[in-house]
């Protein structure tokens, strides 16, 4: 499973909310989590 924080928030969306990332990296890095659990699940 993913890192989630107490709250139940990606870390990704953490960084933004907190304005440590810009949206377009968010996006970015949220594809990137999803590409990586579909290769996982496939094993």
């Amino acid at each position: 499973t993913d890192p989630v924080n107490m709250s139940g928030f990606s870390p990704e969306l953490i960084d933004y909310l907190e304005g440590k990332i810009s949206f377009e990296e968010f996006e970015r890095r949220r594809e990137e989590r999803k590409t990586r659990e579909k290769k996982v699940r496939r094993c």
